[in-house]
Order: C-alpha cells, then structure tokens, then sequence
C-alpha cells in the first residue's frame, strides 16, 4: 500500500514538475523569467483588466468600493474583472511589506500561469480517482490542458483563464462522496466556490451551479446510501451557500442606483453544436475552411472544441454500445462520479446554447438572474472538460481490457493517440511569445 501511495505520489510529482517546464519551453519564457516586465496584453479588455486589478491594490480607498472608472459614481469592485481576492490580498501585504503592489503585474502574471500546471496536475489526480492508469492520467492530463479552451483568455480576460475551476470542483466532490474524512473536503468545497466567486462571476457560477448539479444527481443515482445521500446533502450545500452568500454581499455593499435588472445582450454570445465539435485553430482550421469556403464561423465566446481524438472516440462509444445491445451484452459503464458530472455538464450545455429562452423568451422574464449572463456561450467548458476525461477512461479501459493482439506495445500506442491529438490541436492556442515580446508593462516608470 505504501509503495502504490508512493508511485501515486511520484507521477503526481512528475506532473506537475513536466508542466512547468513545458511552460518555459512553449511561448510563456518571457512572462516566467521576467514576469514585471510584460503584459498579455497591452490594449483593449486586457489593458483594462490590469488597470482595475492595479488601482485596486494601489489606489482605492474601500474594498468594495471602485474609483477608477464610470467618475464620479465609481463601480463595484466585483464588476470591474480585476482579480479583486488578490488585489485586497496585496493591499493587506502592502501594509507589512510597503511597495509590493507595484510588482502587481508580476505578480498577476505567474498567478495566471501558475494555473496551467495546477490544471494538469489536478486532472491527473481526478483521473487517477476513476483508476485510469497514472502514465495515461499524467499523458491525457497535459493534453486536455493543452486544450482547454479558456487559454485564449490570457489574452484578455485574464480572469477567466484559470482552467483548474472546473476540474478542481469535480475532483473535491469525488472526494467529499469517496473520503473518510469527507466533512474537511466538503469545507475545502465550500472554500473553492468563495474563491471562484471573488475571482470572475462566470467561473463562480459555473463551479457552483456544476456542484450543485452534480449533488443532486448522486443523491438521484445513490439514493439508497443514506452515507452517500448525506455526503451528497453537504456537498449541495457547500455550492449553494456560496452563491446566496455573493448575491447577499452584492446587494449590501453595491451601493449604485439604476442599475438595470434586465440587461440586453442575452441571446447575443450564444453556443452551438459546432463551437464544440468543429476546430477553431490550426492544423484542422485551415482544411475545415478549405472544405467549407470558410463559410462557418464559430462563436468565440463559446468555443469549447473537444478535439477529433475525443470525438472519434465518442462515435466508438456509440458504436460499441449499439452492437452490444443487439448481441444482448452489457454496455460499458461509467462510474457514478462520472455519470454524475456528465449530465450536470449536459445541464450547463443546454443553457449555453440558450435552451429552452430562444424558443421561450418570456421566461427569462421569470428568472431575471439568468439575464445578467450575457455571455452564455462560456457555459460550454464544464462540458469540455468533463466530456475528455469520460473519453480518457473509456480508451484506458479498452486498451487495459482489450488484447490487442498481444501485443502490449500496440495497447500503449493507443492509448496515447488520444492524448498526442490534443496536444497538437491544442498547441497553436500556446503561441505567447511575440505577444509578449511587443506588450511591455505600460505600468512600470522604467
């Protein structure tokens, strides 16, 4: 048992460790040695977003409270998409250490890509939770991150970037209806979701409602288990107490009149099936245009692709499944932590692709909350994530089972073909590097 820990613990750190340095081999060199030096970006909502975060830590006054726009009214600072957990964070630290502030792009910079490697490495510990072989976990660990379709945001909205959220979430609710000590993982989830909240309301939202989801289905699906129902009871309550806590903030410390319960721009940023199953970059982009006269444009709020390697492999699901059915043999199937975030993802799917409030408008009119959502189409990545990670444990499950012709060697091969696509796919979304060599920090006097 030590020895299995200790390998456990070893390939962990060989993620996490390999991620890293695939960091500093890709584009990101520039952000990681001389991190105050750059910016992802130096115009438009990037710019923006580090000036909120740097007047915050610097210059405002009141927590809640923004001075750096919309004068003399100012904002909330909830609103203003500056990573206010860590502006107030270095407000605090600036009273014990005078001046670290003014390294907040820095700062910001190695906290935004400090979020790769915890994504890869917490994918490899939720896929080792469904028994997924550790060389496959650790292999389809760093290609669903090398495709994780919230990279693009590094460029812009930086706080939307982190693509830990979602896996993160996923994994301490495995751990909350599997651990002995179940009650400190449930705390830990509550603490996740404040984090999220205080980080981007999109990520907030889409963590917690994704728990809550995936509760109530567990309590669904194992509804005989009192354990697992009241395990799944808390886990509920860890998700939903978060949004009631941020809504019940909002209204205390948001001190703005006029501001409009019924924003426009719902039905604008929108998803549909090919912002997930068609490519948005190269190597496949450019055939995709050639075969269409580029006449399909995907919706980049939205665009979750999942890669042809998992699609491939949901089509020999789907195949597999039907032939077994009329042979009369059982269908393969999924463990419960992982039918559980499937039809929550699902759930979120459909209200990404507006579900039913295109074909009903004056619901929304009935849940006014939903309006504040203007960009839907984001709703797309918990479906990503999840939908990869079904698709790495069923390929590890064929070739662990399948004989391959005996050959071992054969089986291996297989398994990474998965992992290899989404790496390649993935890798054109990683190209930093001129952005980073022409964005120099427009907040340093040198």
């Amino acid at each position: 048992m030590e020895s299995a820990d200790r390998n456990h613990t070893s390939w962990a750190l060989a993620v996490l460790l390999v991620a890293v340095a695939v960091l500093l081999v890709v584009d990101y060199g520039p952000a990681l040695w001389a991190p105050d030096a750059v910016m992802f970006s130096n115009a438009g909502d990037g710019l923006k977003n580090y000036y909120t975060f740097l007047y915050h830590a610097n210059d405002n006054a009141s927590w809640w409270e923004f001075g750096g726009m919309n004068h003399p009214y100012g904002e909330h600072v909830f609103f203003t998409d500056g990573h206010p957990w860590i502006s107030g964070m270095l407000r605090l630290l600036g009273k014990v250490f005078p001046g670290i502030a003014s390294h907040g792009v820095g700062i910001l910079n190695y906290v935004l890509l400090l979020g790769i490697p915890a994504c890869a490495l917490v994918l490899f510990l939720l896929m080792r939770k469904f028994d997924v072989r550790p060389w496959l976990a650790a292999a389809g660990a760093f290609g669903i991150t090398f495709l994780a379709p919230q990279t693009p945001r590094l460029l812009g909205h930086m706080a939307l970037s982190y693509s830990v959220f979602l896996p993160l979430t996923w994994y301490v609710l495995i751990q909350v209806a599997q651990h002995k000590r179940w009650v400190r993982w449930a705390l830990f989830l509550f603490a996740t979701q404040i984090l999220w909240w205080s980080t981007h309301a999109y990520l907030g939202a889409m963590a917690s409602v994704f728990g809550g989801l995936f509760a109530l289905f567990t309590l669904i699906i194992g509804r005989r288990s009192v354990e697992l129902r009241s395990r799944s009871t808390m886990a509920l309550f860890a998700c939903v107490l978060p949004i009631l806590m941020f809504r019940t903030v909002v209204s205390v410390t948001d001190h703005h009149v006029g501001r409009s319960e019924h924003p426009s721009g719902f039905f604008q940023y929108t998803a549909e099936p090919d912002d997930i199953l068609l490519p948005s970059n190269p190597p496949l982009r450019p055939v995709l245009d050639r075969l269409t006269d580029g006449s399909i444009n995907t919706q980049w709020e939205a665009q979750a692709y999942i890669g042809i390697g998992t699609i491939l492999v949901l089509i020999a699901w789907i195949v597999v499944a039907i032939r077994r059915k009329r042979l009369r043999q059982p269908s393969e199937t999924l463990p419960i932590g992982m039918i559980a975030a499937l039809w929550s993802s699902l759930v979120l799917l459909l209200f990404a692709f507006c579900i039913p409030f295109k074909d009903l408008p004056g619901l929304l009119r009935w849940f006014p909350v939903f309006e504040q959502f203007r960009a839907t189409g984001r709703f797309t990545w918990p479906f990503f994530f999840v939908i990869t990670v079904c698709a790495m444990y069923l390929i590890d499950a064929w070739t662990k089972r399948g004989r391959w012709n005996g050959s071992r060697a054969l089986a291996i091969l297989v398994g990474l073909c998965l992992p290899i696509t989404w790496v390649v796919e993935g890798l054109p979304a990683h190209r930093f590097r001129a952005v980073l060599e022409r964005s120099p920090n427009l907040f340093s006097m040198e």
